[in-house]
């Protein structure tokens, strides 16, 4: 049981990994844009983050292997040292690319944020996230407290007391 316990606690701390909000804000300076990523653990406190200065125009470049691959297009940042791709906190933003492009193509804007709550499907995936993450949760401390409990030797002063 002990065993048991640890282990959902062990994929319940996995899935509050997996489950972050992410946000990705782009800033104009001069004629280039930077961008700064931050993934927050549910929601709230910042785990990860990652920045990427002077870029020129952004991509949707197919990855298809096959012309029966549904693979989506990736995002991919120009920068005047080459493209820019950053895997999955990039990637998450992908479904953004039109507001992306048009933010860098427009010099009268000065800043984009972008959340992944604005996508339904993200917002889906962190709410399963988190609901998956409180029931390994509950199951893992129940029973990791059974698997203590057996573990421990019997109280010799259980049922012995006044009734």
């Amino acid at each position: 049981m002990v065993v048991l316990g640890v282990v959902c606690l062990a994929g319940a701390g996995v899935l509050a990994w997996l489950g972050t909000l992410g946000t990705l804000q782009l800033t104009r300076s001069g004629a280039t844009v930077n961008v700064v990523y931050q993934e927050r653990i549910f929601g709230v406190y910042p785990i990860a983050g990652d920045r990427i200065d002077g870029i020129l125009a952004v991509e949707s470049v197919p990855t298809r292997t096959s012309t029966r691959s549904n693979s989506p297009n990736q995002m991919v940042f120009v920068t005047p040292s080459g493209p820019v791709n950053r895997g999955l906190s990039q990637q998450r933003f992908a479904r953004s690319y039109v507001a992306i492009d048009t933010f860098i193509r427009d010099p009268s804007r000065s800043e984009l944020v972008v959340r992944t709550t604005y996508d339904l499907w993200e917002t889906m995936r962190f709410w399963a996230g988190q609901l998956g993450l409180l029931f390994l949760a509950a199951v893992g401390l129940f029973a990791l407290s059974l698997g203590i409990k057996a573990l421990l030797p019997p109280d010799p002063n259980a049922g012995i007391g006044p009734v």
